[in-house]
Order: C-alpha cells, then sequence, then structure tokens
C-alpha cells in the first residue's frame, strides 16, 4: 500500500462518504443537503461548528479521502465526515434544512472560518478500511453495533473481491478488528435480518418503523440457541439466512419492537430475552403466547408439569386469600359472584380427586 499524500483541499472540493455506515440504507448519500440534515439531527454537528469555530480545524485532524473517479481534484472522505459536515455548515449555513436557527447563530459566533482542510489522500478505499476498524471497533471512537456490522460487511466484500474464500476472510477480518470470526458472522446474521425486515416492508404493520428495530436487541436474541431454532437458521452464523423463516421473523420482530397503542412491546426489555427462548422453544407456551397471554404467563408454561402446577396452584390459592379478606367489605355480593366461587369449587374438587388417584391409587368422589 503506498503512503497516503497529504494536502490542503478546499471543502467545496470534498463529498460525503457514500458508504458510510453511520448513515440510513435508504439515503441518497449523494444528496449533501440529506446527509447535512440527518448529521444535524442525530451527529451532535452543532457543538463540533462552535468547537472548530472557536479555535479553527486542528491539522492534526486531517481527514481521510480517496479520489472521485472521472473527478480529477475531487475527494470522498471516508474519515471524517462529522468534521466535514461542521466546516460545510460553518461556511454557508443555509446549507441547513432543518435546526436552520441554532446552525446560523454557531456560525455568525465562530472566531475562525477555514474554507480548506488538511486531508491525507489514499489511493483507494480498501487502504482504509484497516484504520477504521481499529478506530471504530477496538478503537476510542466505537461505532454502534449496526455500523460496525455495515463496516465488517464491506471489508468481506473487499476480501472476496481480491480473490480470497469465504472462511479466509473472515479470518483476515478477525484480525483486522481483533474479534473471532464467529463473532463477525453473527454479526453479519443480524445485519441481514434488519434488512429483510426493511426489505419486508415491516409487512404493513402499525406502529412497526426503521427506527423501531433495534439492531443491538436483534443481536441480543441471536445469542439463544433457542430463537435461532425458532427461526429455522442453521445456526447463529447463517449469515446468508438460506433456511429463514419469514413467518417466524415477523412473529420475532412483533414481540419486540411493535408497540401497542400505549407504546409497550410484548417483550419489554432485554432482560427478558431469557424467557422469550424458553417460550419459542416450547410448543404449549408458544401457542398460549402468540394467543395473546403474557410473556410471564407463557414463560410460566415452560416449566415442567410439576412444578409448573404448584406454581399456579399457589398463585391462586395467594389470591383467593386476598379474595377472602375482603369479603366482610363488599357492599353488593351477588349471584354471579357466588357462581364464580361454585366453579372454583367444582374446579378444585376435580383436581383433587385425579391427585389422590395419582398419589393413593385411591379412585373416589371426594378428594379429602
Amino acid at each position: 500500500m503506498a503512503a497516503p499524500i497529504r494536502k490542503t483541499i478546499e471543502i467545496k472540493n470534498l463529498h460525503f462518504d457514500s458508504f458510510n455506515p453511520r448513515l440510513p440504507e435508504d439515503m441518497n448519500r449523494g444528496n449533501e443537503e440529506e446527509v447535512l440534515s440527518w448529521m444535524l439531527n442525530k451527529g451532535d454537528i452543532i457543538a463540533l461548528m462552535a468547537s472548530i469555530g472557536a479555535t479553527g480545524y486542528s491539522s492534526a485532524e486531517a481527514v481521510l479521502a480517496i479520489p472521485v473517479d472521472g473527478k480529477e481534484g475531487e475527494y470522498e472522505v471516508i474519515e471524517g465526515n462529522r468534521r466535514l459536515a461542521a466546516v460545510k455548515l460553518l461556511n454557508d449555513p443555509e446549507k441547513a434544512s432543518s435546526r436552520k436557527k441554532l446552525v446560523r447563530e454557531t456560525a455568525d459566533q465562530a472566531a475562525i472560518i477555514e474554507d480548506s482542510i488538511p486531508v491525507l489522500i489514499y489511493e483507494g478505499r480498501q487502504d482504509i478500511l484497516t484504520y477504521l476498524g481499529y478506530r471504530h471497533i477496538t478503537g476510542v471512537k466505537s461505532w454502534g453495533a449496526e455500523e460496525k456490522a455495515k463496516y465488517l460487511r464491506q471489508l468481506y466484500d473487499h476480501y472476496i473481491s481480491s480473490g480470497m474464500e469465504e472462511e479466509e476472510a473472515f479470518r483476515t477480518i478477525s484480525q483486522v478488528v481483533a474479534t473471532k470470526p464467529y463473532y463477525a458472522k453473527k454479526t453479519l446474521t443480524t445485519l441481514h435480518l434488519v434488512e429483510a425486515v426493511s426489505e419486508a416492508g415491516f409487512w404493513g404493520l402499525d406502529r412497526l418503523t426503521a427506527d423501531d428495530i433495534k439492531f443491538s436487541v436483534l443481536g441480543t436474541a441471536l445469542s439463544y440457541n433457542q430463537i435461532v431454532d425458532f427461526l429455522e437458521l442453521d445456526d447463529v452464523s447463517d449469515w446468508h439466512l438460506n433456511s429463514l423463516n419469514q413467518d417466524r421473523l415477523k412473529d420475532l420482530c412483533t414481540w419486540l419492537f411493535q408497540r401497542d397503542p400505549e407504546g409497550t412491546t410484548k417483550v419489554r426489555e432485554s432482560r427478558e430475552l431469557p424467557k422469550l427462548a424458553k417460550v419459542v422453544a416450547n410448543k404449549e407456551a408458544l401457542r398460549s403466547f402468540k394467543e395473546g397471554h403474557s410473556l410471564e404467563y407463557a414463560s410460566e408454561l415452560t416449566d415442567e408439569a410439576d412444578e409448573a402446577f404448584r406454581k399456579f396452584i399457589v398463585g391462586a390459592y395467594e389470591k383467593l386469600e386476598v379474595a377472602q379478606s375482603q369479603i366482610k367489605r363488599m357492599q353488593a355480593p351477588n349471584e354471579s359472584d357466588l357462581e364464580t366461587l361454585r366453579d372454583i369449587y367444582k374446579m378444585a374438587r376435580d383436581m383433587g380427586v385425579v391427585l389422590k388417584d395419582r398419589i393413593h391409587g385411591e379412585k373416589e368422589e371426594t378428594p379429602f
């Protein structure tokens, strides 16, 4: 790899990364205004503008860029897009399509505005990929989980295009980003599941959009073999999704991410994933959960029958004790209350008859 060339280049000749892992897949990354708008809303650009405007652009913070094909003197910035956005907005606040007032005030207060910044120019994107791995995956400026996944796929595509076999590519990736091939494959499995959800149009479900799909939550779910088996994947490293059951992916995403009108999901937090894993591996519990019962209730059906039975009857007894404590305070008891108690009595009597026969071998009409 040839050493990069350092130059100071006018920002009008610098363009945002067309493969930036931080940007949404459906964004037109060639549209500067659209990219700036996203960065203003998601990237804390205002604070960076203020910092650069107060002290000037640091010569030690050169952006990393590659030449734009067919456009001499123009470059695509692979590393340093936030800094580029800040400088572009300082020079021309009118580029902002959102937070316009704050951008204008920040630019007006700037002591230094530079129209050129230092750039390290590399021959090609692949020459920068390794550096990005250390900086954003194992380094101090870590990307989010989905951004890391998109970067890993860029690495994979690069190594495959250079002639590597798949397993060799993953071994090389693991060396570059200091991880294991298994982790890299699991990360790509998660990324491709997220993309499969998007390609399905979120199944047209209400209250389920791209913003609802949490990459890290889905990745954590794949840590449970029962959930991987539920999706009918060969294993968690089956990142090609060759055997994926789309209907079950829909079920999983509905439980994890679709909110009811009150804003609550069926699986309320990541700590409930162990319960979900038990439920999807048990036919009776899964049926109950899909019929609308709570995850807590469905997970109780996954216990061994003896343990589940005891848990339910103890729970019922505790609730009846509370009801008994209220009976003298009732103002208007009615026949419906009495009928419910008759049903409870009959149910308890029938279960007692069965248990007495199972325990003592005595077939009688009365259990006690």
